[in-house]
């Protein structure tokens, strides 16, 4: 799977989620997003917001959480209030539904319906 790349001139593309409190938040694929509907977001390339900034500082994300616990990188240089403007399909032709398997998994480590 292409985790996250750089449309040259047009911007970056990830994979996306809706969080429990309704917010559109980056998939990790190793937390809440396993047992909810991935889509892709695609952040637009502008002056203020270059796509490689993004394209980086999510793979460093996902490398802090899931190989390298880089005391803090993230913390203390990344922009804290960055807020980009993303868009996301309006149907679910690109929605990815989470895994049975994964699901019945959650479903017996926590006890709840997901």
């Amino acid at each position: 799977m292409v985790r996250a790349m750089i449309v040259p001139g047009h911007g970056f593309m990830t994979w996306g989620y809706v969080g429990l409190e309704g917010d559109i938040r980056p998939a990790t694929f190793s937390g809440e997003d396993q047992i909810r509907p991935i889509f892709p977001a695609f952040f637009p390339h502008s002056e203020r917001d270059p796509a490689l900034y993004y394209f980086v500082q999510n793979l460093s994300s996902h490398l802090y959480s899931s190989v390298l616990g880089a005391e803090d990188v993230a913390a203390n240089y990344g922009e804290a209030n960055a807020s980009p403007p993303v868009n996301i399909p309006k149907g679910d032709d690109w929605v990815l539904q989470p895994d049975e398997e994964t699901l019945r998994h959650f479903r017996e480590y926590c006890g709840h319906e997901h």
